[in-house]
């Protein structure tokens, strides 16, 4: 989801833009913030919320596994790169070609100068509405240039979410892909033959369970989004289930396997409804506790928006615009 800077302003506009909300969500997640206390983004994008957090808070990690983008923000924010412009010609030699090109030209081409930040859609300047939407590339080169004095001194690192080693006891502010939104097209990996066709599917189920990990081993968690997680991915541990539980849970499924002999072996009718009524109860315990898993998860913060994206196709739709309300949520230990 993109969202739009003030009029005459273009950030380093990237797709999940966390620009306009980027105040607030630092005023909550660093409102306890100790002394020299990490902030660790693993999905950084285009590092509109990292690059206002305080450096002299402490030490500062921006993590995503677009290996490109991460290329970009290191090199504007601590090497002081940044192209005067963009022909024509270099972008479409660029999107045929990438692999002959840097990590971050190939940034700056398929984002900045790529028709509603979307990786290499049209090249900026062919689009009709071009002039509306994106102003002119000075314009664009500016609002960067004023955000890389905040860039300067992150750490930046190329990797997926579950395996960024994060220190002890940091602020992890997540801001990954929505629900029902489409992978960023610049973020996805090549499939190898014999890999699973679902390696760049988004995984909320992974996501929120690992979060979870996250606040279990002491950090403070973050997490934008549209919802939180669903009850369902919670598992109740067999183990804390009392033993009559577990016994129900046995004759269950003793008595799944003597439906498929003969009907002589089926217990009596009381002792079906019995049986059906304790695994009702077990079943709506079970429900309960992963209902009181999820509910953790509490909004500190919410604010309605409209986006200009088709959620099946990541593409922009002129003129149809959906109303969402985004969340930022956290959970206590």
């Amino acid at each position: 989801m993109g969202t739009s800077t003030e009029k005459g302003e273009v950030a380093l506009h990237y797709v999940g833009s966390k620009l306009n909300h980027a105040a607030e969500i630092i005023r909550i997640a660093t409102a306890n913030r100790k002394p020299s206390q990490p902030w660790v983004e693993p999905f950084v994008g285009g590092g509109n919320v990292i690059c206002r957090v305080p450096p002299e808070q402490g030490p500062r990690i921006g993590a995503d596994k677009n290996r490109y983008m991460i290329a970009l923000l290191d090199a504007v924010g601590n090497r002081g790169w940044l192209p005067e412009t963009m022909s024509r010609a270099l972008w479409n030699k660029i999107k045929k070609k990438p692999d002959d090109y840097s990590l971050e030209l190939v940034a700056f081409a398929g984002i900045s100068c790529s028709f509603g930040s979307i990786w290499f859609n049209s090249y900026i300047l062919d689009h009709p509405k071009a002039k509306e939407t994106f102003r002119d590339f000075e314009a664009s080169r500016k609002s960067i240039l004023r955000d890389a004095p905040g860039l300067c001194g992150v750490e930046f690192r190329t990797s997926d979410f579950a395996e960024l080693d994060i220190p002890l006891t940091s602020i992890i502010y997540c801001d990954p892909p929505y629900a029902e939104m489409d992978s960023y097209k610049g973020a996805k990996s090549k499939i190898a033959i014999g890999e699973s066709l679902s390696k760049n599917v988004w995984n909320r189920t992974k996501f929120w369970k690992w979060a979870d990990k996250m606040v279990d081993a002491g950090h403070q968690v973050y997490v934008s989004e549209y919802q939180g997680p669903v009850a369902s991915i919670y598992d109740v541990p067999s183990q804390e289930l009392k033993d009559e539980d577990k016994a129900i849970i046995a004759l269950g499924k003793a008595l799944d396997e003597r439906k498929r002999g003969p009907s002589s072996q089926w217990p009596m009718p009381e002792e079906c409804e019995v049986l059906f009524a304790r695994r009702r109860a077990l079943d709506q315990r079970e429900h309960e506790e992963r209902a009181r898993l999820a509910a953790r998860w509490q909004v500190v913060w919410s604010k309605k928006a409209a986006v200009e994206i088709n959620a099946t196709q990541g593409k922009v739709v002129e003129g149809k615009m959906k109303e969402v309300t985004e969340l930022l949520l956290h959970r206590v230990p």
